[in-house]
């Protein structure tokens, strides 16, 4: 439920990030808004960071939300500035999304798991579906978006 801890973390992910790209492998580390060592986890390899939500998603529901989406993003921000590609994840759903992808248009991807179930007991999983992609691609299209997004 929120990005890793450096100071107890950082020695056991370089290893980890090593390791995993020997094997050639893609990696992400979940980190939370406003993360000071974005810089360092591009140095060990690093490829692309994923941004803890979930602070975003509870303020969105209680209506004032700007200081913790600006949190996210200015780390999307440093993460592109030190050549990261950024995800956002956790509490994300229909009604918070598009505020997300609007003010950080190149994110990359984002996840999308227990909102899109929850939503879909009362739609379908088709609709709930749909309507995710809906999103996506309006926010997409707007003017100034410049990510590339992929599904939920």
């Amino acid at each position: 439920d929120h990005g890793f801890d450096r100071d107890t973390d950082f020695p056991r992910l370089q290893a980890m990030i090593r390791e995993y790209k020997a094997c050639g492998a893609r990696t992400s580390v979940f980190v939370d808004p406003g993360c000071t060592v974005i810089a360092e986890l591009a140095d060990c390899g690093v490829d692309r960071i994923e941004i803890y939500t979930g602070p975003f998603a509870q303020a969105h529901a209680g209506g004032a939300f700007e200081r913790e989406l600006e949190a996210c993003v200015v780390t999307a921000q440093h993460a592109r500035e030190c050549g990261l590609g950024v995800n956002a994840g956790h509490d994300l759903s229909q009604a918070n999304l598009a505020t997300l992808l609007q003010a950080i248009p190149t994110l990359a991807e984002v996840s999308i798991g227990h909102a899109l179930f929850a939503e879909a007991l009362y739609a379908g999983l088709g609709v709930t579906v749909r309507n995710y992609l809906d999103i996506i691609r309006r926010c997409a299209s707007a003017p100034g978006a410049g990510g590339a997004r992929q599904s939920p």
